[in-house]
């Protein structure tokens, strides 16, 4: 009884005013939908829709509502009436999709805004989103919507090149936007005067109303409204004018998505999903691994040229150097240092020993010597170092990796910088073949002598990354902050685990070290082995991600597809920790983009098939 009270209570809530208001609403929205999709110049005008209609984009009614706005309402209404009633004119776009870009992001959503000049001429084809088409209509019909997709994939996002729709990005938070929210068909820029004052006047609204975002603007036209944009507040990025009439140079290889993103992670923002297709997944992944990208010719040339506007820096490998990033400084190292790395590069284990290295010539790993320099692990060293000793010298195995690479990966990454670890089993067995970085292997080394790298390099391509299947070095990984860890640091030659129980206590306590005395960070566990550890990670203070082992002995529906690397990435840009940049290799730029656009993506099969299952970051 007590329940069937409950529901009755519930379901008279109108009485209460509670729902009356939230379905009154949803009415008004349903007929605001379709007035906006039948609406015609011929039988409204614009006031009509936004005022006698109130069909004004929600949450924006603070700003359609000042007396001020209505005035340049009522002018512009005019005008379009005039426009196309009486001199029979064309317009575009449909005067239901006029302010489409604020109905599909209101003020609190917004991340970024994308500013351009005016909407597609062509009869028909403009959207009411700046830049984006209808999903039917080829991008080819509007080069600079083409130009804007091509860009996207410039910077290794996921496109397909014969649809032109940018509502995905809209839907994250994108205001697609005009500085001319209409024009005459086929005459561009008709209107740019007409919506003058309204853009000033939106501009210093969401320049003051949203919350901190980002501002691209492309082409001169959206360019000179920079200076009404706060930008102690906001980011900007400019670009030339996507069109065919201006200089590509002025558009391509600015890094727009990718610096946006930084910056949003940056201010705890989240980042936007730039991608415009699914990713390709498991059932195309080795296709795609081998037909394209282990073509040694495929990221061969001139890269972008070196850029110095806007902030942005491009060296010759096309890294991105963000202007409110002020570039990445590299710490200075003293002489003891670069003693130390010489002894490292030369020690062998019949000259020396781990004991040797790390505190006779104090070669400790920088930044880790609170751990090394405690009393149980220097015992725990003392007994690896003697077990190795005996392995190498007495029974005369071979021991993967070099000893001098032993802790390559403490050396490569101090717990200051340690974003994300990456745990493994053991070292690679085949003689010679192990770097002292989990999963990665020297440049001369092809990935398919280890088909456990060539898994982890294709799971990165199945997250949209940008990998060369004929490479598998991840140093660029631990280089943003990536510790690439075993659990078992060496191993005797073609035995696989023979020192897993020898490195034991010494994982746990690097674990637990590392646990302690980082800050907030991923853990990406993979194998049993790995996985072991899970119970002494913090969960309150870090995230794990968990999957099987790269091995093809293992099943790889437990390793395949689990989103590792951009969940990874979502977390730490929610921390404010910044995102790692899993690709692997420059990504393609300014030469290679059209011979990439008409040879790889205009296949209708690439991003086509059975996806992953939805997958969902469990933090």
């Amino acid at each position: 009884m007590k329940i069937l009270a409950f529901l009755l209570a519930y379901l008279f809530l109108p009485l209460c005013g509670g729902r009356v208001h939230t379905k009154h609403a949803e009415l008004q929205d349903d007929a605001c939908k379709e007035l906006l999709e039948t609406a015609t110049y011929e039988t409204h005008t614009l006031m009509e829709i936004l005022y006698e209609s109130s069909c004004q984009p929600k949450g924006w009614e603070g700003f359609f509502n000042r007396k001020d706005v209505k005035a340049m309402m009522q002018y512009i209404s005019n005008r379009l009436k005039s426009d196309s009633q009486n001199e029979g004119l064309g317009l575009n776009p449909k005067i239901g999709w006029i302010f489409r870009a604020f109905h599909m992001v209101s003020p609190d959503e917004v991340k970024a805004i994308i500013m351009g000049q005016d909407p597609a001429p062509q009869p028909g084809l403009a959207t009411g989103l700046s830049f984006s088409l209808d999903p039917t209509v080829h991008p080819r019909e509007v080069q600079s919507v083409l130009r804007v997709i091509l860009e996207a994939r410039n910077e290794g996002y996921c496109v397909n090149t014969s649809v032109g729709s940018l509502e995905s990005w809209a839907r994250q938070g994108v205001l697609l936007l005009n500085k001319a929210l209409t024009l005459v068909h086929n005459k561009i820029g008709s209107h740019l005067s007409l919506w003058k004052d309204f853009s000033n006047e939106i501009m210093k609204y969401i320049n003051e109303e949203i919350n901190p975002s980002v501002w691209i603007l492309w082409g001169s036209e959206a360019k000179s409204l920079e200076k009404k944009i706060d930008k102690s507040k906001h980011y900007i990025v400019k670009g030339g004018h996507p069109s065919p009439r201006a200089p590509g140079r002025k558009f391509f290889c600015q890094n727009y998505f990718t610096c946006s993103n930084e910056w949003l992670c940056a201010k705890k923002r989240g980042t936007i999903d730039w991608n415009l297709v699914p990713l390709p997944c498991k059932k195309h992944a080795s296709r795609l691994f081998t037909r394209k990208y282990s073509d040694p010719g495929f990221y061969e040339g001139d890269d972008c040229l070196v850029w110095k506007k806007s902030g942005f820096v491009f060296s010759r490998r096309n890294e991105v150097h963000c202007s409110f990033l002020g570039g990445k400084q590299k710490a200075a190292v003293d002489s003891h240092f670069d003693d130390c790395e010489d002894l490292l590069e030369t020690a062998t284990y019949q000259t020396h020993t781990l004991m040797e290295l790390l505190y006779t010539f104090n070669c400790k790993p920088l930044g880790w010597e609170g751990f090394f320099d405690r009393a149980d692990v220097m015992q725990m060293m003392e007994v690896i170092s003697e077990q190795i000793q005996y392995d190498s010298q007495v029974e005369n195995y071979g021991i993967n990796p070099d000893i001098g690479n032993v802790f390559r990966a403490f050396n490569m990454v101090s717990p200051e910088e340690l974003r994300a670890v990456i745990l493994g089993q053991d070292p690679a067995p085949q003689p010679g073949l192990a770097t002292g970085l989990a999963f990665s292997l020297d440049p001369s080394v092809d990935p398919s002598e280890v088909p456990s790298v060539q898994r982890v390099i294709l799971e990165a391509r199945n997250g949209g990354y940008c990998v060369n299947a004929s490479d598998g070095v991840l140093v660029k990984w631990a280089e943003e902050g990536v510790l690439l860890l075993n659990t078992a640091l060496t191993l005797i030659q073609n035995e696989i685990g023979s020192h897993l129980e020898l490195w034991e206590n010494f994982t746990q306590a690097a674990i637990d070290y590392t646990n302690e005395n980082t800050n907030p960070s991923v853990w990406i566990l993979w194998g049993s082995h790995a996985k072991a550890f899970e119970s002494s990670i913090d969960r309150s203070k870090h995230y794990i991600l968990k999957g099987g082992h790269p091995s093809p002995n293992a099943d790889g529906k437990y390793f395949f597809c689990h989103n590792y690397f951009a969940c990874a990435s979502e977390w730490l840009c929610e921390k404010g920790r910044g995102m790692i940049d899993w690709n692997l290799l420059p990504l393609p730029c300014q030469k290679h983009a059209s011979r990439l656009y008409h040879r790889i993506y205009e296949d209708p099969g690439y991003c086509n098939g059975d996806l992953c299952e939805m997958w969902y970051c469990p933090y």
